[in-house]
């Protein structure tokens, strides 16, 4: 499959700052796993999607947002919440782009699910652009809309762009917010997704596994551990 362009914001030197905050929880099955919809999932990148119908004045001053946010180290809240005001997606362009995410459905996405579900691990979607595109994803993964971890964003009348709401978009919000420490709670998660997801994988995460099957990661000696395919996730979730 032909690799997608990433626009989120580069790694701070590889996953550092996700290591930090991740619990040991090593040789124990996760209980759950969170799947990142972008460039994972589907071989469609929303960001990268929604960048390209934007013109050139548009992709610089993202590029250039990018650039700030990795140099100050912004939140993940505080990125998401500039880029979506820069590209402020309609409401028709969001159902466009959630039928383009269905459409890249990258092979075997769904049979894992199932089977990891089969072996009762819970699966929940993720992505950095809306819920409201990850629908048509959820329903042919067997995903309840309730376990969708991405902006909710307003529309006004016409669908024009106003705003979004990010109370859903993370399971650790609240303590992003607070700056309190997750707790050592016993359910343990698994998060999967590109490299850069790494830096803005949930805290709640125990472990992050990244996907290569869409953006390659040739030559990348990180130490995350890597899976190209659905299959091989299977494997390694429930080894």
């Amino acid at each position: 499959m032909e690799s997608v362009p990433e626009l989120s914001t580069p790694p701070f030197g590889a996953a550092a700052s996700y290591s930090a905050d991740r619990r040991e929880a090593a040789g124990r099955r996760p209980d759950g796993v969170v799947l990142q919809v972008d460039a994972t999932v589907s071989g469609v990148d929303g960001l990268a999607w929604l960048a390209g119908r934007r013109d050139a004045v548009t992709a610089t001053q993202l590029a250039e947002l990018q650039q700030t946010a990795a140099t100050q180290r912004w939140g993940w809240a505080d990125l998401t919440r500039a880029r979506l005001k820069l590209l402020r997606p309609r409401r028709a362009e969001v159902n466009e782009l959630g039928a383009a995410y269905l459409a890249a459905l990258v092979p075997g996405a769904a049979e894992a699910a199932q089977a990891l579900r089969r072996a009762g691990v819970a699966i929940s979607l993720a992505s950095d652009v809306a819920a409201e595109a990850l629908f048509g994803i959820a329903t042919a993964l067997g995903i309840s809309p309730n376990e969708l971890y991405a902006p909710r964003l307003r529309f006004d009348a016409i669908g024009a762009y106003v705003g979004c709401d990010l109370n859903t978009a993370r399971m650790d919000d609240v303590l992003d917010a607070t700056g309190s420490p997750a707790p050592a709670g016993s359910t343990r998660t698994t998060f999967v997704g590109t490299r850069r997801t790494a830096v803005f994988a949930p805290r709640l995460t125990d472990d992050f596994i990244a996907f290569s099957g869409v953006v390659a990661r040739e030559g990348v000696t990180d130490g995350i551990l890597t899976v190209a395919t659905f299959p091989e996730l299977i494997e390694v979730v429930l080894r």
